[in-house]
């Protein structure tokens, strides 16, 4: 199920989102596709920009518990839907693994 979150432009909310999880082990940010325990996550946005866990941690965060939290209130200048593709990282798989299904990203200005 796709879903859609609402970005509020030049705002610091969060956006956390809960990774479903197919692993052994619950609570693990980990599937069937990935090796080891995540090390990394990514989000691409169809607009050519991305964020990574470890090289901006001002915009993306994780936990063990599969909870991702994005703040991209700054990253967005103007109303518009945008696609977003999460990719997770693991000690094996360097290149990462694209985590379905993908999400929708509203960007909009708090006028009331």
């Amino acid at each position: 199920m796709i879903t859609t979150e609402t970005v509020f432009i030049g705002r610091d909310n969060a956006i956390d989102v809960q990774l479903e999880d197919d692993s052994v082990v619950p609570g693990t940010l980990a599937n069937t596709k990935l090796e080891d325990p995540a090390t990394k996550v990514e989000i691409i946005i169809d607009d050519g920009d991305k964020y990574n866990s470890t090289d901006n941690p001002d915009k993306i965060t994780f936990t063990a518990g599969v909870k991702v939290t994005f703040k991209l209130g700054t990253h967005f200048t103007e109303e518009n839907i945008y696609n977003a593709q999460i990719v997770v990282y693991d000690s094996v798989n360097v290149n990462g693994i694209l985590w379905e299904p993908k999400i929708v990203l509203d960007a909009k200005t708090d006028s009331f």
